[in-house]
């Protein structure tokens, strides 16, 4: 009769005991199927983004005479321009979660449009990718150009190049009139957050009245194509291009360096020397013939 008993005993543990683990079972079931719903309710179906079909595109502004306008450069600058960063940008395959990965000419057409003046955002809708993919192509495009040293700014390193760059100007100027200029230079304002105390000492110092707006002042030296020499963040916002020039040391240096004969050329915001030229201005413009005839070839610099 013990026997017995303990027997219904052992049973009936093990029963319970099967009991609590399907019970426990069903409520972990119960929990994963209330975490899935969840699950399925927040995340939103994935759409996929058609691609920009790049030579359809091209093909089609150059037939409208419009590439140039779209992307601030001729079509073949463009395909060099690829070529150039086409180690830094090229998206492997197997890593889009797309049916298309995003190419090379999609990033760099991105790229391009927001360095004009657009939006990030506004540029995703032209090339065919998602709002935080386009973000990240802005910022490859970005990275693969400083880091291309084919696209290095620097100073012509010896006189072979100095002469060529002479010879771009030279080729601008009616008669070659202007027969020894070495390049143009001038300010450039870039817009700003304001900056707090933690940054700068002179908060107002950055606020730039004519522009409305704080940001810093820039100087930049260019070649007769346009392609960048010198470029440097040199104050803020408020400093004007002539106390900017002399702050500037690297450029300033440079310029005082050219042989005699040589030059810059600039406006009339910056100091007139032997090596940098810049037009009469006010009532000087009129008082001769020549200071007109000179103001009109300076300008084709």
């Amino acid at each position: 009769m013990a026997i017995l008993h303990a027997s219904v005993d052992v049973d009936v543990h093990t029963a319970l005991h099967s009991s609590r683990d399907a019970v426990e079972a069903i409520e972990a079931l119960e929990e994963l199927t209330f975490l899935q719903h969840c699950s399925d309710s927040v995340r939103k179906f994935r759409l996929e983004h058609q691609r920009l079909q790049w030579e359809e595109h091209a093909h089609k502004l150059q037939h409208e005479e419009s590439f140039v306008n779209e992307y601030t450069m001729s079509y073949d600058a463009h395909k060099e321009l690829c070529d150039i960063l086409r180690d830094h940008l090229q998206r492997k395959e197997f890593n889009s979660r797309s049916l298309e990965p995003i190419a090379v000419e999609h990033i760099i057409a991105a790229g391009l449009r927001t360095l004009q003046g657009g939006r990030v955002k506004d540029a995703r809708h032209i090339i065919g990718a998602s709002r935080a993919a386009a973000y990240v192509c802005f910022d490859d495009f970005i990275d693969a150009v400083l880091d291309a040293p084919q696209l290095e700014i620097k100073m012509p390193q010896n006189d072979a190049e100095w002469r060529a760059v002479n010879e771009g100007f030279a080729q601008r100027s009616t008669h070659r009139v202007m027969s020894g200029c070495v390049g143009a230079f001038d300010g450039f304002f870039q817009r700003s957050n304001k900056p707090s105390n933690k940054e700068v000492t002179n908060i107002t110092s950055y606020y730039n009245g004519h522009y409305e707006s704080f940001g810093l002042n820039n100087l930049a030296l260019v070649k007769a194509d346009l392609q960048f020499m010198y470029f440097a963040v040199v104050t803020p916002g408020s400093t004007n291009d002539f106390t900017s020039y002399r702050i500037a040391k690297g450029l300033k240096e440079i310029a005082e360096s050219l042989p005699l004969g040589l030059y810059f050329v600039a406006d009339a915001a910056f100091p007139l020397s032997e090596h940098v030229l810049i037009p009469f201005f006010g009532s000087q413009r009129f008082a001769s013939v020549a200071n007109d005839a000179f103001n009109y070839y300076l300008s084709q610099m």
